[in-house]
């Protein structure tokens, strides 16, 4: 194993691309886009419309499996932690 993915989704109207890890020996070769392509073109997951991920430095890898900024982030909201 050199990385892992972890999706939340209903397979119709939403996934959220929670987490995409690969381990250090084995970055910089593409792996994690690799893997973020994969699920965004399951057959399994063609249906979904909208798709969200959030990531602090990788946006470059993710853009590459057609991610974008979202439009009106201002719209968006979560709850912190306490």
């Amino acid at each position: 194993m050199t990385g892992f993915a972890r999706l939340v989704t209903d397979y119709t109207v939403f996934s959220y691309l929670r987490d995409v890890f690969v381990l250090p020996d084995h970055r910089g070769r593409g792996r994690a886009g690799w893997l973020a392509r994969a699920i965004r073109t399951h057959p399994g997951l063609a249906g979904v419309q909208t798709w969200m991920l959030a990531t602090r430095d990788a946006h470059a890898v993710h853009e590459r499996a057609g991610f974008r900024p979202v439009p009106h982030p201002e719209c968006y909201m979560s709850v912190p932690k306490p």
